[in-house]
């Protein structure tokens, strides 16, 4: 257990407010939906292909069964994985995060609007960083899929290429390189050549695997919850894991991606979800104690071993002062979290 950081005095109004805590949490909100901004817009200028970039024209050998699948409807659809992607964790971080914060300070007799404060400031750093490393990953599978130009299972079935046969008997294999796609979808033909890495894969690896580590996180640090949840938790977990394979696996039975389109993709989401937990989100994810002690200023009980109006027997202003503010009706809001499990 750590002991609470003192605070000048002078940063602090008549309502024991830290002025420059304010300034720093304005000052923050900006930046973030700066940075959120410009990047969530680039995600959708790749997503949605707004320059109109043609994938790579990759060639196709005579005899390669592989692009030559039916077609088949989505198992699961565009809409359902962005849903996925986009309302699954903030929908779970919604009920978790305030009760995780109530928990941890139901028993320092802090106000109502206090917790709630702390509860909303965790929940929107969780969600936007959250957001903000879907964002990139959608880029990144998206600027993929454009260079690598491979060619789906079903692309046949999309192209349907017109091309000289008599090329499948020449020296070298059979490779076609000059043929025309003869169905006048040009979005679909485009797709059908944009396998490589699936996108349906990243978006569920990532979502899935970031809720199933932000559930043990978050159970880690509480110990009630570790008691109360010993075997829900790991059931819930393998649930998320079971609905990503279900995901992945469905997009080859749909002939829509190559196995290792699919084992593409997930290394992509995995990689994203690790990077955005434990580099952008750690401060957010393991400890919430900063966020606290800006709210209002306070002396932790186990500070100090003497009064703090006295300490080694002489005067401290400073202690005084920040003890008259924390009896002016103000809420004491240092407490203790259990250390991070990481």
């Amino acid at each position: 257990m750590s002991a609470a950081t003192l605070h000048n005095v002078s940063n602090y109004d008549k309502k024991g407010r830290n002025s420059l805590s304010i300034f720093r949490s304005w000052s923050t909100l900006v930046v973030d939906v700066i940075s959120f901004s410009l990047v969530f817009i680039v995600s959708l200028l790749f997503v949605f292909n707004t320059f109109n970039l043609k994938p790579f024209e990759r060639g196709f050998f005579c005899d390669d069964q592989s692009i030559m699948y039916p077609y088949k409807d989505d198992t699961v659809s565009n809409t359902q994985a962005a849903a996925i992607a986009v309302l699954v964790f903030p929908i779970v971080a919604f009920f978790v995060e305030p009760l995780y914060v109530f928990t941890c300070m139901r028993n320092n007799n802090h106000s109502n609007w206090t917790i709630t404060k702390i509860a909303l400031k965790s929940f929107y750093s969780l969600v936007l960083l959250y957001l903000l490393g879907g964002a990139l990953m959608q880029s990144i599978v998206a600027m993929v899929k454009l260079s690598a130009g491979r060619l789906r299972p079903n692309f046949f079935a999309w192209c349907i290429p017109d091309y000289n046969v008599t090329n499948c008997d020449v020296r070298g294999g059979g490779h076609i390189n000059d043929f025309v796609c003869t169905n006048t979808d040009t979005d679909a033909v485009d797709d059908a050549k944009q396998s490589f890495p699936s996108g349906h894969a990243s978006s569920a690896v990532y979502a899935f695997t970031y809720i199933a580590i932000y559930l043990d996180i978050r159970l880690r640090q509480q110990l009630k919850w570790r008691l109360y949840f010993r075997m829900i938790a790991p059931t819930l977990q393998s649930l998320l894991v079971i609905a990503a394979l279900y995901v992945c696996l469905s997009r080859i039975q749909d002939n829509k991606h190559h196995p290792t389109d699919v084992l593409g993709g997930a290394v992509v989401g995995l990689v994203l979800c690790l990077i955005t937990i434990f580099v952008w989100s750690r401060e957010a994810m393991l400890d919430i104690t900063g966020e606290i002690s800006e709210e209002v200023p306070a002396i932790h009980a186990e500070s100090f071993r003497t009064s703090p109006n006295n300490v080694n027997g002489s005067q401290n202003p400073i202690m005084q002062s920040r003890y008259s503010i924390d009896n002016a009706g103000q809420d004491n809001v240092t407490f203790d979290v259990p250390s991070s499990p990481l």
